[in-house]
């Protein structure tokens, strides 16, 4: 077992071990909670939608032209490779395997950076602008018996939570509303079907 694997089984049981050991609050969820998660995940795909093209723009405006340099490169090798002899080509191969090389580490580098400036975004409008996930889907009278640790802890997580969501983009969101639109209905027909 990895050293990342053991960590992450030993911080489980312990907050495991430390929530069972404390007398916290146990949270109610509203009774239309899955009428409240369409609502957010509808407003969360505008969110979504504006955040990747706004970081599209950004993106673009900073990395495109070195993605597009190397296209070239790419390119007018390849046109020289189909004209060339077998010696040629044998060298040719090579400049463009290296070429290609450097385009795929780029393309990874742009990727993280939207993946990390995305999260960080979405932290920062769940944590600053306050757009939250599980508090709308508490009851006020659960949020009202939340206190000190267990109430920054709750935040914390939702900020997190609502932040990865947000980082996700609108087609992860879309998936998720697409799960909860298959479990609606298998739990609506359950229900029809137990009636009859």
């Amino acid at each position: 077992m990895s050293t990342f694997k053991i960590s992450a089984l030993v911080i489980v049981i312990v907050i495991i071990l430390v929530g069972t050991d404390l007398s916290l609050t146990v949270i109610d969820f509203r009774d239309s909670v899955s009428d409240i998660v369409l609502q957010l995940l509808i407003s969360f795909i505008a969110i979504t939608v504006l955040l990747e093209r706004a970081l599209d723009v950004f993106l673009t405006t900073w990395r495109a032209e070195r993605s597009e340099s190397l296209d070239l490169e790419i390119d007018t090798l390849s046109k020289q490779f189909e004209r060339a002899d077998k010696k040629k080509q044998a060298e040719l191969l090579k400049k463009l395997d290296k070429i290609s090389q450097q385009k795929q580490r780029y393309r990874a580098q742009t990727r993280t950076i939207a993946m990390w400036t995305s999260l960080v975004i979405g932290v920062l409008i769940s944590g600053f602008a306050g757009i939250r996930t599980l508090e709308h889907m508490v009851t006020d009278q659960s949020m009202a018996m939340l206190h000190g640790f267990q109430l920054s802890i709750f935040k914390g997580f939702d900020i997190f939570l609502t932040g990865g969501l947000i980082a996700g983009g609108s087609d992860g969101i879309h998936k998720v509303m697409e799960l909860l639109r298959q479990f609606l209905e298998t739990n609506s027909q359950r229900l029809k079907k137990s009636k009859i």
